[in-house]
């Protein structure tokens, strides 16, 4: 998580939170950039005439303006709440203007780079090593971290002192990579699973905490989650309202496959028009067959708002050097839907910040989201916390504009209707070769589990201050944002089913359909996502914005404990690892609701694992006043 040097406070709804970084005024005609220094080892200069690109990064006219009026229009108690303006208004009001535009590009040609692509939001240019570094005042060198060997500023960069309230950052000059929240693919089981939680017991295999543990569910069907959501019987299927999706990969066969599982269970398969791929040019080396992610999110907001618009939209990062942020750009500029999922986090190396000047113009995109009434959904992330409660998590998550998703264990019943659910933290003990205990002793080391904390540096927006307890929120005496808001089924062992193609198993064979099950807050970002279109539905098509604000003010959830109702004991199942010829399966029971392992905290009130909770039986109409 990238950390700003100066936040422009607003004395509004989000309160502080960073509305825009604008980096050190320095003496003479300079203006340096927020810098984050590298990780790794200084190898050397790059060589001079190495090829680069670069993404300068852009304010816009207004930015506290901007940052004000996102708030005003997200807070219940304001006038102008709900008082949203189109994109091409807010472009107007708040955007670049083609003056501040002009001037960047004007600037970056006298220095000899080329301007080679751009928008409101960015401009691109290419040239060498040596006119980035004339142009940035900075110097490029080699960095050697695990193994990679990485271009990177090793001096802040500046940019001329006329430009710097237009300029947010530079990107490009840095690498970055793009990380889905959680890195389990999908599963198939091994044969023993129960239709619904807690219906096969393991019989034959030692007791956990006094009794015989069941096996773990198959995969819940998009009938089991839409009763355990409350959706059957409520009339709502999403018509009328839209939602888009962030994607990195998106397979060739993401459509028909999508299909052909909504048609597996009885559902309706995608009507001519309903759903839209949003390819860029430069995409093509994204049409991969085989993302469980990119399934696993268009299936689950078809499960829960079948009638619902969606698009599926893929960003490259050839204007801001940054994939999710491109299709962020895409969704606000053009107001793409209502509601915005993405399973994605904004990327950067391993053990580094994101890119100075990404989060900032992230921030803006987001408020650019809350005055067009665009719903904003990030994961958690799936390892849980740390030690000291800081927030495992990566940006976007703890940004104080976007609903953060945490994760739970989510138990169906029988009749597909909700049978209890709990925060998403689980460990595990495998079989031990005798077949008579589990080993280590219950509830064995942590495994997997929603993430969620207090945030080191973005300040507690307002709409979290009465409700988020200070033992969680403080750090370094100060009351932060906390992670994460609301939270809904995350858990790897009570997954939804899916299904999707893989590569042909021989040469010049067609791709082969096969069904699965995975979860991650990666599933829980697009179930949520797909609630707020039924919300939406039954508010007649007004958007719901920002909705933190509305949330947090609301009883439409359900408070989330570490024990499901009526139970003391841990809840357990039983999974089993398929096995190859050179590793045997694995039999391993699984304690869920373990937050102590996970260092976070799950109880009674807000707590970091899953916010102030998951959709109640009330949540899709309480919001119609």
């Amino acid at each position: 998580m990238k950390r700003s040097k100066k936040t422009l406070a607003v004395a509004v709804l989000v309160m502080a939170v960073t509305a825009g970084t604008s980096g050190v005024a320095l003496a003479g005609d300079r203006h340096e950039l927020p810098f984050v220094p590298p990780t790794g080892q200084d190898v050397g200069h790059a060589p001079a005439g190495q090829q680069v690109t670069a993404h300068v990064l852009l304010a816009g006219r207004d930015p506290a303006g901007l940052a004000a009026y996102a708030s005003a229009v997200s807070d219940p108690g304001n006038a102008n709440y709900g008082h949203f303006l189109s994109a091409a208004d807010t472009l107007a009001r708040y955007g670049t203007s083609p003056a501040q535009h002009d001037a960047v590009v004007h600037w970056l040609q006298s220095t000899g780079l080329a301007v080679t692509d751009g928008d409101a939001h960015a401009v691109v240019v290419h040239g060498t090593v040596a006119q980035a570094e004339t142009a940035f005042a900075t110097r490029l060198d080699l960095f050697h971290t695990d193994g990679l060997t990485t271009m990177a500023p090793a001096t802040p960069m500046s940019v001329p002192a006329n430009l710097g309230s237009t300029v947010l950052g530079v990107t490009g000059l840095n690498a970055a990579t793009l990380d889905p929240a959680h890195s389990n693919a999908a599963h198939e089981t091994a044969g023993n699973c129960s239709q619904y939680y807690g219906e096969k017991p393991a019989t034959g295999l030692p007791a956990a905490y006094g009794k015989t543990p069941a096996w773990e569910p198959c995969g819940y069907s998009p009938e089991q989650l839409r009763g355990a959501y409350h959706v059957t019987g409520s009339g709502l299927a999403g018509a009328g309202t839209s939602i888009a999706i962030i994607l990195s990969i998106v397979s060739p066969t993401i459509e028909s496959d999508a299909n052909r599982y909504a048609q597996s269970y009885g559902d309706k398969a995608f009507a001519p028009g309903q759903l839209t791929l949003d390819i860029p040019a430069d995409g093509a080396d994204g049409r991969i067959l085989g993302d469980d992610e990119g399934a696993m999110d268009l299936e689950a907001v078809h499960a829960m708002a079948p009638e619902a618009k969606v698009t599926v939209v893929m960003g490259t990062g050839s204007v801001t050097g940054d994939r999710v942020l491109d299709a962020i750009d895409n969704i606000v500029d053009h107001r793409l839907a209502d509601v915005l999922t993405s399973s994605y986090t904004m990327g950067a190396l391993p053990g580094e910040a994101p890119a100075p000047g990404l989060r900032d113009a992230a921030e803006q995109d987001f408020q650019q989201a809350a005055v067009e009434g665009i719903s904003v959904n990030f994961p958690s992330g799936d390892g849980g916390g740390k030690p000291d409660g800081t927030a495992e998590l990566d940006y976007p998550c703890a940004s104080a504009w976007v609903t953060c998703v945490g994760g739970t264990t989510l138990a169906v019943g029988p009749h597909d209707e909700y049978a209890g659910e709990i925060g998403w933290e689980d460990t595990g003990s495998d079989l031990a070769a005798d077949g008579k205990t589990w080993t280590p002793a219950l509830p064995g080391p942590f495994r997997s589990g929603a993430g969620g904390g207090v945030s080191t540096d973005i300040p507690q927006p307002v709409y979290q201050s009465k409700v988020v307890p200070p033992a969680l929120s403080t750090h370094n005496g100060k009351p932060m944002r906390t992670v994460p808001d609301i939270s809904a089924l995350g858990d790897f062992h009570t997954g939804m089913a899916i299904g999707l193609s893989y590569p042909a198993s021989t040469p010049g064979g067609t791709p082969e359909y096969r069904t699965g099950v995975n979860a991650g807050t990666s599933l829980s970002t697009p179930l949520i996502a797909g609630l707020e279109a039924l919300v939406i539905q039954a508010r007649h098509g007004k958007p719901l914005g920002f909705a933190n604000p509305l949330f947090y003010g609301s009883k439409a959830f359900r408070d989330i404990t570490d024990r499901f109702p009526g139970s003391t004991d841990p809840a357990t199942v039983v999974t089993t690892t398929l096995g190859s010829r050179n590793s045997p399966a694995t039999t391993t029971l699984i304690t869920q609701g373990q937050a102590t392992a996970a260092g976070l905290v799950n109880g009674k009130g807000y707590d970091t694992v899953t916010g102030i909770g998951s959709p109640a039986a009330g949540f899709l109409m309480a919001f119609c006043g």
